[in-house]
């Protein structure tokens, strides 16, 4: 998980945050109580600044929706893809 500090905060305006998967509000249960902690203190603040949100998928657009309350308008899904032939 990696999180931008105040210290490197960007000069200009836009920030795009990429999610990969919301496990810790899904299945707090699985997450090291460190990383839910960092998670539960930064990513708010991550997702309120970001003028671009990706999910690598639809499952964790709608999680985002539902767990954690993002306008489902902010959300662009961009799915992962292999190189061809991988």
């Amino acid at each position: 998980n990696f999180f931008l500090t105040r210290s490197q905060l960007p000069y200009g305006k836009v920030v795009v945050a990429t999610v990969h998967d919301l496990a810790f509000a899904v299945r707090p249960e699985t997450v090291a109580p460190e990383t839910l902690r960092d998670l539960k203190h930064h990513l708010p603040e991550t997702l309120f600044r970001g003028e671009h949100l990706i999910a690598v998928s639809d499952a964790t657009a709608d999680d985002l929706s539902e767990h954690l309350g993002v306008g489902r308008h902010r959300i662009h899904t961009i799915h992962e893809a292999a190189k061809r032939g991988h």
